[in-house]
């Protein structure tokens, strides 16, 4: 493993610059796919039919719930 010196603040700084960056970037990656899927939805919205709409909005919604699901289950430790 990689290891800086605390001696060094240019060193420190770079480092914790490097962790920030990577975050950002993580996190933007589901950023822009969200924005992705919402934009088609938000410009397809009023060609659909009011079954469609039911229909994308229910599958948004499991889609929400199976997503949480599996992150409450990330998280949680098992015995």
């Amino acid at each position: 493993m990689f290891s800086i010196s605390l001696a060094n603040p240019f060193e420190v700084l770079l480092g914790v610059v490097f962790v920030i960056i990577a975050v950002l970037v993580f996190f933007g990656t589901f950023g822009v796919g969200v924005a992705y899927v919402f934009s088609n939805i938000k410009e397809r919205w009023h060609e659909y039919t009011s079954k469609k709409k039911l229909q994308v909005v229910s599958n948004t919604a499991v889609f929400i719930v199976i997503l949480s699901v599996l992150i409450a289950l990330s998280a949680t430790k098992l015995r």
